[in-house]
């Protein structure tokens, strides 16, 4: 099919009053709408490329969004590059992709305070106007959400935080709490997505609800349309809150970002051996082994104390002490002395699964600057030594048992008074409120809440007093600057100098929330 439009300047003033003809490329129908793929170059002789351009038509026929992906290309002239070059940049740049014209450079180093914004720039920048007229449309394969409209809405206020939880399965339910937050425009709404490390996968957290009072409350759990029971700390890493037409059910963000925020993926990959993936490919981490093996141990000491002969009640606590030891453990063995070394659990041991608590601050190294990490990793580390110390203490106990002489002592060394087997696993298990002494309970849910997302408008200071950057041209080379007193200036065509050197860059300016840089240069020769 073909068709020509007559709209001047639509598709930037290179093309202005020239009829464009089209041509259906593709079309996809999915439960929501429609999918329409256009290709367009100026009607009569034209020997370059053409452009693209994508419709996306709800089921009552209304154009619920449409993004320009490419521009007709002459197959001669030149037309200088604009580089969105990630805010980030810095001497030691790692790669580049071209798309549409556009160069798109990041580092492996995280922005301090924040997520790493090579994987998942915030936000990408508007359309710029090059020499002679070409209008060139921003990257529309990078970054969350996905197509042209991901600059934050002006005038968006509020904060608040994401925190994963347990609902039906391990750390599958989400919620969303904010206060102080703008009501969105008549027909929007706000939704939550979560997003993967590598921005492939994103899952939707429902609509929410702005009460009067500015306050967002809004939980996804297996009550709600879209839930999926999978571990969301073993999948996502990152959370965006767009703003998007009433009842849209698309399966990706179509509208403006609004909020966002992305736990560091150094960082993540420790909380995600604390809870999830430990060791590497399983689907448990850390803590829940500790649960499950101290669970498995308060059950041999409840067998050991019901036993009737104390044949019976040593054989029980030889298997308490070799699901706490573990088989490298120094008292592992055949504790009862029949010949045959018996073991329940899974060989690691209640104390090795202690020790790994150490992921935790692993995991606040990779993340010095960031209080949400660093605090609840202090606190999965002190709740995991009261485990270490009290699972050790019920050990000690334990091996009292195997030299008892008689039934009634060695049942009582189980499960009579505080000090015993089944008392000091328990507490190691469930932590004592009396004296806020928590256990592994306590360890896993500050481990969850290390994972927690703390949102803030796009585009708002990234730390308290930041003024945000300032970039500019100078003799061929292009600069940015922190706006605050004694700042130096970033070299920025420095990293520009490792893909073509020797050119000039001429502008430099930066996307509202810092995130992109945009640089004319005569770099990049097409």
């Amino acid at each position: 099919m073909s068709t020509a439009s007559e709209s001047p300047g639509a598709y930037g003033s290179d093309f202005s009053g020239v009829p464009m003809a089209f041509t259906v490329e593709g079309e996809e129908e999915t439960e929501d709408h429609y999918t329409i793929t256009l290709s367009f170059r100026p009607q009569g002789t034209f020997a370059g490329e053409p452009g693209h351009e994508q419709f996306f038509i709800d089921k009552q026929g209304t154009v619920a969004h449409r993004q320009v992906l490419s521009l007709p290309t002459p197959a001669k002239g030149r037309r200088v590059p604009i580089v969105p070059v990630v805010a980030g940049l810095g001497v030691a740049a790692v790669a580049v992709v071209v798309v549409v014209g556009l160069v798109a450079l990041n580092r492996d180093t995280p922005e301090p305070g924040g997520g790493d914004p090579a994987a998942t720039p915030p936000s990408q920048p508007s359309s710029e106007t090059a020499p002679g007229g070409s209008a060139v449309p921003p990257s529309t394969t990078a970054g969350v959400p996905a197509g042209p409209a991901a600059v934050p809405a002006p005038g968006v206020q509020g904060q608040g935080t994401v925190i994963i939880s347990d609902d039906e399965a391990l750390s599958d339910a989400i919620t969303y709490s904010l206060t102080g937050v703008s009501p969105p425009a008549e027909g929007k709404e706000y939704v939550g997505w979560l997003v993967s490390d590598d921005d492939s996968l994103k899952l939707s957290g429902g609509a929410m609800t702005v009460e009067s009072d500015g306050s967002i409350q809004h939980t996804m759990d297996h009550d709600s349309r879209g839930y999926t029971g999978i571990n969301l700390v073993h999948t996502f890493g990152k959370v965006v809150i767009t703003v998007e037409d009433i009842n849209s059910r698309f399966d990706s963000p179509f509208g403006p970002a609004v909020f966002s925020h992305k736990v560091p993926l150094e960082a993540m990959e420790h909380i995600r051996h604390l809870l999830t993936n430990w060791p590497p490919g399983s689907d448990k981490g850390i803590l829940i082994n500790l649960k499950e093996q101290l669970e498995v141990a308060i059950f041999h000491a409840n067998l050991s104390q019901e036993s009737d002969t104390l044949e019976n009640v040593k054989r029980h606590a030889e298997h308490v002490v070799n699901i706490i030891e573990g088989v490298d453990g120094p008292n592992y063995g055949d504790l009862d002395g029949t010949g045959d070394i018996e073991n329940p659990g899974d060989g690691i041991g209640v104390l090795t699964h202690a020790v790994d608590r150490k992921h935790a601050e692993f995991s606040a190294s990779q993340a010095r600057d960031d209080p949400t990490i660093n605090v609840h990793a202090a606190l999965v580390d002190s709740y995991g030594k009261n485990v270490e110390d009290l699972a050790t203490q019920a050990r000690d106990r334990s091996l009292q048992v195997l030299t008892a002489s008689d039934l009634a002592s060695a049942r009582a060394s189980i499960d009579t008074g505080t000090d015993t087997v089944k008392s000091l696993l328990e507490a190691a298990l469930n932590g004592v409120e009396a004296t806020g002494q928590g256990g592994a309970v306590q360890a896993y849910e500050e481990a969850q809440l290390m994972a927690s997302f703390l949102l803030k408008p796009l585009g708002a200071a990234s730390s308290p007093g930041s003024l945000g950057r300032v970039t500019y041209g100078l003799n061929g080379r292009v600069y940015r600057i922190d706006a605050t007193e004694g700042a130096t200036p970033e070299d920025v065509s420095i990293a520009l100098e490792g893909f073509s050197p020797g050119a000039d860059d001429i502008r430099i300016n930066t996307s509202p929330d810092g995130g992109w840089l945009v640089v004319e240069s005569e770099r990049f020769d097409p």
